[in-house]
């Protein structure tokens, strides 16, 4: 069976790099005014995924995160009695903040550890449990100048950032994709192969373009690979690290890469370069080029004149 081709709508190929590899990509963050296309692009996710969807809003207290001792239940039954929190009753859906912007430090937090252990541990009321708490996170983030914004604590967390005004026309984007397509490439991903010279490409774009977290490293090997496994591949191809890049280090750059200065070294003799083994055949701005060429105007002159910085740190 021929494979179908990733779309070239950047909002519509996160989505579906995000429905392949839930548990390593984490979620996205949608910045942005309430729209429905936003509302489409939630329930894209809610039919590709097939998991179950709760929302939250911004002022939800910890309480009500975590849950605890139910004492009108602990009465009746003459034994604790615990109510369930959201982050456990959570586990295996889709997690999605209303005005994520608003959402608390201590909140913030929570729902942060809980992304990276898949549980938690809770000590409260005298009582301790483990619970499990894995989860795809959506955030709402309707955030309009650069400081006001999602906290910093769960944009790292998150492996895309999809701009609601960039997301026009998905169900068109998305053509004939469906939940068995994407649950078929959920299980060939696990199998797919990085080129250890695309790994090394992707740790120095990173580097190169300001981002110094290994999150985004695992992120785009991660993203990559969901690509190769849509199109029915066992190998990342330079395509592949190219779109993982765009989408997954675009919207984190902090400043524009800078030519390295060539080391003075003795040219080789004709002997040498012909006998020299070709290290890697991916050529090294494939990836730098698809970063800038994501960037919009702004951001370009912001990052090229070092005035652009993460947001709130939350």
């Amino acid at each position: 069976m021929s494979s179908k081709p990733l779309p070239d709508d950047d909002a519509a190929a996160a989505l579906l790099l995000l429905t392949v590899a839930p548990d390593a990509l984490k979620g996205a963050n949608l910045r942005g005014m309430p729209d429905p296309q936003r509302d489409e692009w939630l329930a894209e996710l809610e039919r590709l995924l097939d998991r179950p969807q709760r929302k939250f809003p911004c002022n939800i207290s910890i309480d009500r995160l975590l849950g605890g001792l139910d004492f009108s239940a602990t009465l009746n039954a003459g034994k604790p009695v615990f109510a369930r929190g959201l982050l456990e009753q959570a586990d295996g859906g889709v997690l999605i903040s209303g005005m994520a912007e608003r959402l608390g430090a201590a909140e913030a937090s929570l729902i942060g550890e809980a992304l990276d252990r898949g549980e938690l541990v809770i000590e409260r009321d005298g009582q301790g449990r483990d619970i499990a708490s894995r989860f795809v996170l959506v955030t709402l983030d309707e955030g309009i100048d650069d400081d006001e914004g999602l906290a910093t604590s769960l944009k790292e967390r998150l492996a895309f950032q999809v701009p609601v005004a960039s997301i026009v026309d998905l169900g068109a984007a998305l053509g004939d994709w469906s939940a068995s397509d994407v649950a078929a490439a959920r299980q060939r991903w696990a199998r797919v192969r990085v080129p250890e010279s695309l790994m090394l490409q992707a740790c120095q774009s990173a580097t190169a373009f300001g981002v110094r977290s290994l999150r985004t490293d695992y992120f785009m090997l991660a993203a990559a690979r969901a690509a190769a496994a849509l199109e029915r591949r066992r190998v990342v191809s330079e395509d592949d690290a190219a779109l993982a890049a765009r989408l997954v280090l675009a919207h984190r750059a902090t400043c524009m890469p800078t030519e390295p200065e060539a080391p003075d070294t003795p040219e080789p003799d004709e002997t040498e370069e012909r006998n020299a083994p070709n290290q890697s055949a991916v050529p090294e701005d494939v990836v730098v080029e698809s970063v800038l060429a994501a960037l919009p105007p702004d951001v370009l002159s912001a990052l090229a004149s070092g005035m652009r910085g993460n947001g709130r740190t939350g």
